[in-house]
């Protein structure tokens, strides 16, 4: 929050049903899921995990509440640990159309694909498949399509350094 105060912080897991679920923690990971045979796998791996209770919304309730339904939002991102599904099914995107949305399309820790869960939503909506970065597969709604040749995606996957440990790096070769 004090790193990006113009935000709307919404302390809620967004799924189709509102009401009260089960949220699996994996502490200083991101990691963290709804989905509960995800958290299984993690703690069979050894990580160590504990569930507390949260509130859950849909998303169309959460854009609707926030104001978010009368004004373009510009990105929509979904990266939640295996429940990408349920997040996607909680919207109309014929109704609500963020110009670019990415969703994250591989299992938790692995490089299996995902997106045929969801992404007939997507198509269905008249939104269009860009690129797919090898976590996460982006899409561009119809009327916004001149954004498509802008989209360069960037993923954990890349060998990049982001720009605090440049400047670190610069700073040390100086010396």
């Amino acid at each position: 929050r004090s790193t990006r105060p113009r935000d709307t912080m919404a302390e809620v897991a967004v799924t189709t049903e509102p009401g009260p679920l089960v949220f699996h923690i994996v502490p200083g990971t991101g990691l963290s899921t709804l989905d509960s045979e995800v958290s299984g796998r993690h703690a069979s791996a050894g990580w160590e995990t504990h569930d507390i209770q949260v509130q859950a919304s849909r998303l169309d309730d959460l854009v609707r509440l926030h104001g978010y339904d009368d004004g373009p939002v510009h990105f929509l991102i979904v990266d939640v640990e295996g429940a990408e599904a349920q997040v996607m099914r909680s919207a109309d995107f014929r109704t609500w159309r963020p110009w670019v949305i990415v969703v994250e399309a591989t299992a938790p820790l692995s490089t299996d694909t995902t997106h045929s869960a969801w992404e007939d939503l997507l198509l269905d909506a008249d939104y269009r498949f860009c690129l797919f970065d090898g976590v996460s597969r982006f899409y561009v709604a119809a009327e916004h399509a001149d954004l498509e040749p802008q989209l360069f995606p960037a993923c954990r996957l890349d060998a990049f350094v982001d720009a605090d440990q440049f400047e670190l790096r610069k700073q040390l070769d100086a010396q």
